[in-house]
């Protein structure tokens, strides 16, 4: 499915959970030394791969802590892949297709650590660019790609992702924080792409044929956005990139773009080999008006993108923890007592008046 991506060499445990929190099944795979774990009852080898059942586990507490994955975790001085299932937990029940598609995604993140290019990008979440201008192409991008992923004429596909390139190059001319969705797009989408594709075979359909779901059931709910409140950073942030990269990359091999693999894992992001496949794009405004024009006839992604702008401010933090803020100008200080804030130690300062009177 990847070249270079082998599941079975690397060291990994799984382990079962009850809805009580207590271990059950503790298995391990082509493992030097997971005996700290506790003794093995039984074992087994297939296709030279050995494979260990654990009876009482030595740690549970430990192992719980792992819970539900840690990609590095020590077991018996060996960086290990752990995984821990839920028994009634919808996406961790361990004996579904959910599952096992988790299983490759989750252990794909694990290959792009030790064998790929490191991100350059910085994350952001709560810093993310939350403007109307920046939503309405963002939205209009999902809806290029769910047209492209319909098209069934070599002519329809190319001309939709020239639309899409050209799009996402305003973008970037726009604000530099568009390169966090490419990053994202290289480690997500491509870990979405993997998981589609072990997926489909073994019965997991939630997205497995169909990589723009997601967006589709997005794009259906912006007939009224305030439905959308508290899913939106999660959205914009983060979630469609999973959509987005994945999509892109089955948009790569529709157009038979060569070496796809070899250059993410060189650093490249499947939106970058997009728009080098297509240089030149042509004029980027008429481009993208005809994006515009085909996908949004209506004109209504505008206002919808504002009413979501809106909407985000007041969306709670996405940011583990808080940030001190120091120092802080006059003019500052004048606009958060304009806006009723009374600056103290130790104060929190509502998100949108943060963004009006400080910015970033």
């Amino acid at each position: 499915m990847w070249p270079g991506y082998d599941l079975a060499s690397i060291p990994a445990v799984l382990a079962v959970i009850d809805s009580k929190g207590s271990v059950g099944a503790v298995v391990a795979f082509n493992h030097p030394s997971p005996h700290g774990l506790g003794a093995a009852i039984h074992s087994l080898e297939i296709d030279g791969h050995e494979i260990l059942v654990i009876g009482e586990v030595a740690d549970p507490d430990r192992l719980l802590s792992w819970a539900p994955i840690d990609l590095f975790a020590d077991v018996g001085g060996t960086d290990t892949f752990v995984m821990i299932g839920q028994q009634g937990e919808f996406g961790l029940e361990p004996n579904s297709p959910f599952f096992v598609a988790l299983i490759v995604h989750e252990a794909f993140h694990r290959y792009q650590i030790e064998e790929w290019a490191p991100s350059a990008s910085v994350q952001y979440l709560d810093s993310y660019d939350y403007s109307a201008a920046n939503l309405e192409l963002a939205l209009l991008e999902n809806r290029i790609l769910m047209a492209a992923y319909r098209a069934e004429v070599p002519a329809d596909l190319e001309r939709l992702a020239r639309q899409f390139a050209a799009v996402r190059a305003v973008r970037h001319l726009r604000d530099h924080r568009t390169a966090h969705d490419e990053e994202q797009e290289r480690s997500e989408g491509s870990a979405r792409w993997i998981e589609h594709r072990v997926g489909e075979p073994i019965g997991f359909l939630y997205t497995s044929n169909n990589h723009t779901q997601d967006l589709h059931s997005y794009n259906q709910r912006l007939s009224d956005p305030r439905v959308l409140f508290g899913t939106i950073k999660d959205f914009f942030s983060l979630n469609r990139f999973y959509s987005t990269g994945a999509t892109l990359l089955w948009l790569l091999d529709r157009l038979d773009v060569p070496d796809v693999t070899q250059q993410l894992k060189d650093g490249k992001t499947p939106a970058v080999l997009l728009e080098e496949h297509l240089a030149p794009l042509g004029d980027l405004d008429e481009l993208v008006a005809d994006a515009l024009a085909d996908h949004d006839p209506e004109n209504r992604l505008g206002a919808t993108s504002a009413t979501l702008t809106e909407l985000a401010l007041d969306e709670p933090s996405m940011a583990d923890g808080t940030r001190t803020l120091s120092p802080i100008t006059d003019a500052e200080l004048a606009c958060l007592a304009n806006h009723g804030v009374e600056v103290a130690d130790g104060m929190t300062i509502p998100e949108r008046v943060a963004r009006e009177c400080l910015g970033e």
